[in-house]
């Protein structure tokens, strides 16, 4: 087997292998047993490879098989790394992290409490088990928009959580717990945390978080140090941007445009990452800020009016959050799924509040969108040939 689809496998196995252990640390046992049933077939037909203690059957009967898949994957994962990695020449890079002081923020907004309790918390709850705990994005630079923006996380786990069922268990029982304060924060927020592990520090693909993003990071907790080998991912940036094409596409096509508040967030959101994913195939990576301007310059003959409309979309999203005055101990007073309930009926309410556009608008602009991205992606297909 040559180098090339070597790498190929592991990229893949390393994406699939992330979804899982994202969605067991956030989500509830039945919404993770559904996801599972997906993705670890995807996962096995890569790897070639049967897994006895897999059974669907035990899986409902005895939660604890879950966290030892996790476990089995992960133990997996290294193991095809010591096989392959020495064949790859990875770049080796040495983030700093600056911490995060409260008291600079704390008059900024009530979103820097939660945002402290949630330092103090999981320093309490999970600091044996997390590496490094840091926010990115506006929240960390300050020049968040109180109605629209939501908190971008990175968590680094090491590897003492997957010693054992009963550490992860643990953790997932506390992140799942923790993680809702995202949804306070932004009830209509379309993710959680994001986490990483030692294995993707040793074999990082820059589209988890372009490294040039950490500077504008802070560190809730853990080290300030992290050490990565980069490894390529123009590929895997190719396949986000189809799939970015793909979701306007079946708009368009199933005319399902979006009709409440959350799906509609969605479609700005994607819209205004498009700029970013666009550079990242000539090699630029800059923080999301920046990337509007810097795309205008690189792509000169593109119109991006769209994203300006979006952008300007953003900037006049309004809405009062009333999740504000939901007590932060409750998160990890109550149990998750109370919770939960809690957030999703919130989340109901919210999205029977009017759109900034009317559905004829909303149409219009979901259309313009595919044809955009469509069309700015074969400029870049053409280019690199």
């Amino acid at each position: 087997m040559s180098k090339e689809p070597k790498r190929e496998s592991l990229n893949n196995l390393q994406n699939i292998f992330h979804r899982i252990l994202e969605r067991y640390l956030q989500t509830s046992d039945k919404y993770y047993l559904n996801f599972i049933q997906d993705e670890l077939p995807r996962y096995l037909s890569i790897r070639n490879r049967e897994f006895s203690f897999y059974s669907k059957p035990v899986f409902k009967a005895n939660p604890r098989n879950q966290s030892q898949l996790i476990i089995d994957l992960y133990n997996d994962l290294n193991e095809i790394k010591i096989q392959i990695l020495a064949e790859l020449n990875l770049k080796v890079f040495t983030l700093n992290i600056k911490r995060f002081n409260y008291i600079y923020f704390k008059s900024s907004g009530w979103q820097y409490q939660v945002i402290h309790f949630l330092q103090k918390e999981s320093s309490k709850r999970l600091n044996q088990f997390i590496t490094s705990f840091l926010i990115h994005g506006s929240f960390a630079t300050g020049d968040f928009l109180k109605d629209w923006s939501d908190l971008d996380t990175k968590i680094i786990l090491n590897d003492f959580v997957f010693q054992s069922s009963r550490h992860l268990d643990y953790a997932a029982k506390w992140f799942r717990k923790l993680s809702l304060l995202c949804d306070k924060i932004d009830p209509l927020s379309h993710h959680r945390f994001s986490f990483l592990t030692n294995f993707d520090l040793s074999y990082y693909p820059a589209f988890f978080l372009p490294k040039e993003v950490y500077n504008y990071a802070l560190l809730l907790n853990g080290q300030p140090e992290i050490k990565i080998n980069l490894r390529p991912d123009k590929d895997e940036i190719k396949k986000q941007m189809i799939k970015f094409v793909g979701y306007f596409k079946d708009k368009v096509l199933d005319k399902k445009y979006s009709r409440n508040q959350g799906q509609f967030k969605n479609d700005l959101a994607r819209l205004m990452l498009w700029p970013s994913l666009m550079l990242q195939t000539k090699d630029i990576y800059i923080y999301k800020k920046y990337s509007f301007k810097k795309a205008k310059q690189e792509f000169p003959q593109v119109d991006f009016s769209l994203v300006d409309e979006a952008g300007a979309i953003r900037e006049q999203w309004s809405g009062s959050n009333l999740l504000r005055y939901y007590p932060d101990s409750l998160f990890t007073l109550l149990p998750f799924r109370f919770n939960q309930i809690i957030i999703n009926q919130y989340k109901r309410y919210l999205n029977g509040r009017p759109l900034p556009k009317t559905r004829k608008e909303i149409e219009i602009f979901t259309r313009e969108a595919y044809y955009f991205l469509k069309k700015t992606f074969n400029l870049i297909k053409n280019e690199q040939k």
